[in-house]
């Protein structure tokens, strides 16, 4: 799209239309500030619309982030068959294949995530973990995509902008490293963009061939909304990403209130 971006849809924009997405894709989420609760809407969304989601991780999750029917199972071959049988009359599937001593719900190996497109529309995967913080720097073993996903979409919780690294950043130490921030630092917009687009930033790991999106979620201010379009534009200047999403997930429904087309995505 030309120079006369951004485009501003109305604020009741469906998070479909907003992403740009497609039946047929696996969708991998990162980052920090919202990333469980992206999947849930966006999943809820689609199953409204018709289409069948599994949602799945390909870390951990928490049991109370599986949405609609929820199937646990350690065989691969049980567990595909258990989900082909279930969505035929549940729109939406959670699968795991376990859960750790600490609760969390372990997630398939990963090399099952792309034989669910076999009998679902659309698959939505939580790819690493921020521990609740708004945002996140990845180590060097996360987010693990899978090499089939089609679509990247990488959180920002807009409430971190502002506030102590260490306090608001999961991985502040690696995020030093990447922005040059020390741990009392406080969090600036540029920051926010360094963990974006450095290569070893939120969305490293990303297959080559995927759409890249940036989510800036928690925007309810005119102040933060002021720090969302600042990071927007930054973004604008890169290749990296294809869409640039601010809104606001909490609540009854999705609030969109600025949707980026940087390029073709």
């Amino acid at each position: 799209m030309a120079d006369n971006c951004p485009v501003t849809p109305a604020e009741e924009s469906a998070l479909s239309v907003a992403l740009g997405i497609s039946p047929k894709e696996i969708i991998s989420l990162v980052g920090g500030g919202g990333k469980s609760t992206l999947m849930r809407k966006l999943a809820l969304e689609l199953a409204g619309l018709g289409y069948k989601v599994i949602t799945t991780t390909t870390t951990h999750i928490l049991p109370d982030q599986a949405i609609g029917c929820f199937i646990m199972e350690k065989k691969e071959a049980v567990l595909l068959e258990r989900a082909r049988l279930a969505i035929s009359h549940n729109p939406v599937l959670t699968l795991a294949c376990g859960q750790e001593t600490n609760g969390k719900l372990k997630g398939p190996d990963p090399v099952l995530i792309p034989k669910l497109l076999g009998f679902s529309d659309f698959v939505i995967v939580e790819a690493d973990g921020a521990q609740r913080k708004p945002l996140k720097a990845p180590n060097g073993t996360e987010p693990v995509i899978i090499p089939e996903t089609t679509t990247v979409i990488a959180m920002v919780g807009i409430d971190g902008v502002g506030k102590t690294a260490s306090e608001v950043i999961f991985r502040h130490e690696i995020a030093g490293r990447l922005t040059g921030l020390a741990p009392d630092d406080t969090v600036t917009t540029q920051a926010v963009v360094k963990l974006l687009v450095h290569p070893d930033g939120i969305t490293r790991t990303s297959p080559a061939q995927s759409r890249k999106i940036v989510f800036i979620n928690k925007v309810e201010t005119g102040q933060e909304a002021s720090y969302a379009e600042e990071i927007a534009m930054s973004l604008k200047r890169q290749a990296l990403f294809s869409r640039v999403i601010i809104g606001k997930l909490e609540g009854d429904r999705p609030s969109i209130r600025m949707t980026q087309i940087n390029n073709s995505g």
